[in-house]
């Protein structure tokens, strides 16, 4: 019976760690993102220059992260919220607060939660209220793309600026794994199998370890060859999400 205590330990371990990476809800970017280095300085903006932007989600989006820098002291820190519009000057779709942190690495990414999810595939317009009684400048991160799959531009005080510009923003959606899954599938077959290829010479050698071990110490065994892959695949999952 000592014997087995380790090895129903591992078993109940192993599967709660797989459960919680499939059933923890993330938040899924649902947009393309231009290259980190196309990222430029929109402003200062406030009440008066008010930044906005155009966006065609192609899922449901409950979530915005947009880059922005407050010109203050580190750690000062200005309320702001984000308006979804039909259009601009339109009827309000979803809105969110949150607050943005002067740090040390300049632009904080703020994430919008929003009150009402956005549907795909309709044209939305996103739109940052600046407290007027702000003291500290505000900047946005811009960016310069005119990719397909990035539609949409940037807009001040309601004007389309030029069509290459946009505000930097990120389209999230919040998913378990195991609902997440058809999507990928969908969208991104061969990535999906790849992971999958990566997967099963890694079980085979912490399945091999575990018996190598067991020989001169059984206690490890099952822990070996059962716990090392959901830790190592949960951590990076985790890691690249939250």
């Amino acid at each position: 019976m000592t014997d087995r205590v380790p090895a129903i330990g591992s078993v109940i371990a192993a599967a709660v760690l797989w459960i919680a990476l499939l059933l923890v809800p993330v938040d899924w970017s649902v947009s393309s993102v231009p290259a980190a280095g196309s990222l430029f300085t929109v402003g200062p903006v406030s009440s008066y220059i008010v930044p906005g932007q155009t966006i065609l989600p192609t899922e449901p989006v409950d979530r915005v992260a947009v880059p922005i820098r407050v010109g203050g002291p580190f750690g000062s820190s200005v309320p702001i919220r984000l308006l979804v519009l039909t259009e601009p000057g339109g009827d309000e779709l979803a809105a969110a607060a949150a607050t943005a942190v002067s740090i040390p690495a300049g632009f904080d990414l703020v994430v919008f939660e929003l009150d009402s999810p956005l549907p795909p595939s309709r044209w939305a317009y996103l739109e940052l209220e600046i407290p007027p009684e702000t003291q500290w400048p505000i900047l946005i991160g811009g960016t310069r793309s005119d990719l397909a799959e990035f539609p949409g531009q940037l807009y001040l005080r309601g004007q389309a600026g030029w069509p290459d510009q946009d505000l930097f923003h990120q389209l999230l959606r919040r998913q378990n794994l195991a609902s997440r899954i058809p999507v990928i599938w969908s969208l991104h077959r061969a990535a999906l199998l790849g992971y999958v290829a990566l997967l099963l010479p890694a079980v085979t050698i912490f399945a091999g370890l575990g018996l190598v071990v067991g020989r001169r110490r059984p206690v490890l065994r099952w822990p070996l060859a059962l716990l090392p892959l959901p830790v190592m695949v949960g951590t990076y999952y985790f890691y690249a999400l939250l």
